[in-house]
């Protein structure tokens, strides 16, 4: 319909400030994390608030949908599992200085990179942080994982490339001139 012109606005009101991350699939409808501090889940086919949830003690930053799970990640230092379709809260990922930038989440393991320049692996049953990535001079403000690997980018202009099972930095990718804000890895 876009090549046509044949678009339709829709508008999703009822967050009550700033909205800073959106996941959109078939199954499940729209997710959005806002500054208000609030999830909400929206249908996908009439625009519904389904459910609202208050996730966080300070700005949802980010959020990632696997399975039966969503992972949200806040300026409040912490991240969450929720459990779907309930949206009801899982473990709460605890160990962050600063707050949770990204998150990103497989089968077995959730990791999430901070303001505090870590990345950090998570035990997604029992939500123990069971690695801690240090390596990044500025904020990890995006990451990505696929085929064995985690990927990377930072506010101190590099990215990095980690083993996904030995958790060891195999590369370091340098030549920005400044702070990368987002990845898009397609291994």
């Amino acid at each position: 319909r876009w090549p046509r012109g044949d678009l339709k606005t829709r508008f999703l009101y009822g967050h009550t400030d700033s909205i800073y991350c959106v996941h959109f699939d078939d199954e499940d409808g729209i997710f959005t994390g806002s500054r208000d501090r609030t999830i909400r889940q929206w249908d996908l086919r009439s625009g519904v608030c389904l459910r609202t949830v208050e996730a966080h003690e300070a700005s949802v930053l980010c959020l990632c949908r696997h399975g039966k799970q969503l992972v949200t990640g806040s300026s409040d230092c912490t991240a969450r599992i929720w459990n779907l379709p309930a949206l009801s809260q899982g473990h709460q990922l605890v160990g962050h200085t600063a707050g949770v930038l990204d998150v990103c989440i497989d089968e077995s393991q959730i990791v999430t990179c901070s303001k505090d320049t870590t990345l950090r692996v998570w035990n997604r049953e029992t939500g123990k942080c069971e690695h801690i990535l240090t390596g990044h001079r500025g904020p990890v403000n995006a990451i990505q994982m696929k085929a064995g690997m985690i990927v990377s980018a930072s506010g101190d202009a590099t990215r990095r490339v980690w083993d996904a099972k030995t958790f060891k930095c195999i590369r370091t990718i340098t030549g920005h001139l400044r702070g990368l804000a987002c990845i898009h890895f397609d291994g």
